[in-house]
């Protein structure tokens, strides 16, 4: 496990697009477990054009 501030916290991300995304990444940046949920077409970020 990683040592941090936050490393006794799980957060669950049901956030889609970049800013939820931006956060969860700073949470785990301080140690948090994260669990992304997408829904199966997956998040909408990674879709080409």
């Amino acid at each position: 496990m990683s040592q941090g501030a936050l490393s006794d916290l799980k957060v669950i991300d049901l956030t889609q697009y970049i800013a939820g995304s931006y956060c969860t990444k700073l949470l785990a940046g301080f140690g948090a477990e994260v669990i992304k949920v997408e829904p199966p077409s997956g998040d909408p970020v990674r879709r080409k054009l």
